[in-house]
């Protein structure tokens, strides 16, 4: 029987006892290798909570374990059993966006995911729209290699805009402007159109411009950088100072 006080460090503290949070835990290197098998065990517990945590943790240390529980939370829509991540501000349930961001920490630094993983995302893929993601699913998704991920991409942008989820679309416009989608430019340019709001589609517009070495995409991020909104501001600016040394059309 694992006590309250070892799951508190099994969860959320150091090897020397300090309180670190669940996110450094997930960062500790070298692994610690002797909290495997505990939290394991709690992925069997009565607590759900307790066993989600657990695997975000052996998700982001890869696992096996850990990454089939993350599956069996996935299949199960374990949002609609209990209200698992809250967002601080807006209040919807921010579960898929963690889990995202455990498996994007389980991949090595080569940017190819296993095909377990990369089965994992595309399930997560599935449920954007209906549910909310704050930014970690997006991260994943620029810095992995996405090749095999685009009809999936697309797919949950378009259910999100189904769904007048502006910004929480757009999110998805970097990656496919990074990977070179063949509708990139057409929903840049629609995405546009749309009144402004807060939190601001723009941001994501002008981060996916720079993906765009064209004298269009420079002129758009000019206007941009005009922006009443600061971050997109800045986002602009960053997006065209990164452009800046290439040639047109490369």
């Amino acid at each position: 029987m694992i006590t309250e006080k070892e799951i508190k460090h099994l969860l959320y503290e150091d090897e020397d006892g300090d309180v670190i949070g669940l996110d450094e835990v997930q960062l500790l290197e070298p692994i610690p290798t002797k909290r495997v098998s505990l939290l394991r065990e709690l992925l069997n517990g009565k607590d759900l909570y307790v066993a989600y945590q657990a695997a975000l943790i052996l998700a982001a240390w890869n696992d096996e374990e850990g990454l089939k529980t993350i599956d069996g939370f996935i299949d199960n829509k374990i949002h609609m059993t209990m209200e698992v991540s809250p967002h601080r501000l807006y209040g919807y349930d921010n579960v898929y966006d963690e889990i995202a961001w455990a498996l994007y920490l389980s991949i090595d630094d080569d940017e190819n995911p296993s095909e377990y993983v990369l089965n994992l995302i595309k399930k997560i893929l599935r449920l954007y729209g209906p549910c909310d993601f704050e930014g970690s699913l997006k991260l994943c998704l620029l810095d992995i290699n996405c090749s095999d991920l685009l009809s999936d991409i697309y797919k949950a942008l378009e259910r999100a805009l189904d769904l007048n989820k502006e910004y929480l679309a757009s999110q998805l416009l970097p990656i496919l402007a990074k990977w070179n989608h063949v509708k990139r430019w057409e929903l840049i340019t629609s995405f546009l159109a749309f009144k402004r709001q807060t939190p601001d589609p723009a941001h994501n517009i002008a981060e996916a411009l720079g993906y765009i070495n064209t004298i269009e995409s420079k002129n758009i991020l000019s206007d941009l950088s005009k922006h009443p909104e600061m971050t997109v501001v800045e986002e602009a600016r960053k997006s065209l100072d990164g452009l800046e040394p290439f040639q047109e059309g490369a």
